[in-house]
């Protein structure tokens, strides 16, 4: 899915044009550079920026934002992402679309300066928040991976600096927004849409059903997004929008994703969610520190407290933390990263059946069983 994209588009604006675009702008040099924040609190739940320098308009949009939705899948076809938004985020700023930008965004006459594609791939039975902190530790002995300031997630530059892998968990950024907007007393992007909408009608119909296959694919399995910036496509074909077919986002997608290196083996990801479930708030961190490789003997914890930790591990999960967990996680199912991240164990919504839906209840299949060892 194209989930962002940022074009520069030549458009001659004139007086009037100037005139509409909204004052709630952030001016620096009136007669240069405008640059704001477009902001509308029904229709999108993201702001789309856009800097206009004389005659050249800079867009950064993200698609499923703009039309409404949640972004957790979409189309991979670049140039009908930009055709199906950027006009709608000009008519916002109050400029008038005429035949001639319409057309030229049907050619593809805009410069590339920066394109995100994301996809989901399954993840059966563990997991996908202690996959991506696990994963982020056996990453950060080479990578040097850094933590995303919000939600369950991080970012490497394995390959170039102008190239970016994102992992994180979706699902959980979901569950945090609707949490936030139950706390502020809001309805999400699809309540506000439907709730203008007749009871009956099938527009509310669709809506409802592309909400419930937004969280179904977020909830999936992590979510992997390349991130290409301006510097990518300098020297390339691709900085021209009419470069653009149908199939080059997937494509450039698969490229990266093939040079990915990634461990064959992630410690168990299923034992710290259990252990939250089952131990107090004091024995917690201890396990944790176990499961993370520490030495019990090493920690200044008296001779009963470690006691008393080790015989509730023991009888709540079936560990001695008195013995290495690296031995002792050896015995159980391990993920293969570098399995998961395949393309063909990526979530298809065109081909996606309800019982590879492990969340759901349904067990596992045979399709996706190199994923686990």
């Amino acid at each position: 899915m194209v989930d962002f994209y940022e074009i520069v588009m030549r458009i001659v604006l004139s007086p009037e044009d100037r005139a509409r675009i909204p004052k709630y702008e952030l001016t620096r040099s009136p007669e240069k550079l405008q640059k704001f924040t477009v902001d509308d609190p029904f229709w999108w739940t993201a702001a789309q920026d856009v800097t206009i320098s004389g005659n050249n308009v800079r867009l950064m949009v993200c698609p499923q934002k703009v039309l409404g939705k949640w972004n957790a899948s979409g189309s991979n076809d670049f140039r009908q992402a930009v055709l199906n938004t950027a006009p709608a985020v000009l008519k916002q700023l109050g400029l008038a679309v005429t035949p001639a930008i319409i057309k030229a965004f049907k050619a593809g006459n805009y410069a590339v300066k920066g394109v995100h594609i994301t996809e989901h791939f399954y993840l059966k039975e563990r997991s996908i928040s202690e996959f991506i902190r696990q994963l982020f530790r056996r990453l950060g002995e080479s990578e040097m991976p850094e933590m995303m300031r919000r939600g369950v997630g991080f970012s490497i530059k394995p390959q170039s600096r102008y190239v970016s892998f994102s992992f994180y968990d979706k699902g959980h950024q979901f569950e945090e927004e609707l949490r936030a907007d139950r706390k502020r007393g809001c309805k999400d992007v699809y309540e506000r849409r439907m709730a203008d909408l007749p009871e009956q009608s099938l527009s509310r119909v669709f809506l409802g059903l592309d909400r419930a296959m937004q969280r179904m694919v977020a909830g999936s399995g992590p979510r992997l997004e390349i991130k290409f910036g301006d510097q990518y496509f300098a020297k390339s074909d691709l900085n021209k929008g009419s470069a653009w077919t149908t199939a080059t986002a997937t494509n450039l997608y698969q490229k990266h994703l093939k040079k990915l290196k990634l461990p064959a083996e992630v410690a168990a990801t299923f034992a710290r969610e259990r252990a939250k479930q089952v131990l107090s708030s004091a024995v917690f961190p201890t396990f944790v520190l176990w499961s993370l490789g520490d030495d019990m003997r090493d920690l200044k914890m008296s001779a009963r407290a470690l006691s008393t930790h080790r015989r509730s591990i023991l009888e709540k999960m079936g560990y001695d933390i008195l013995k290495a967990a690296s031995a002792t996680f050896s015995t159980e199912w391990k993920v293969n990263a570098a399995a998961v991240f395949n393309w063909e164990n990526r979530i298809d919504v065109n081909a996606m059946k309800i019982d590879e839906l492990w969340h759901l209840g349904a067990p596992a299949t045979d399709n996706h069983r190199t994923v686990l060892q």
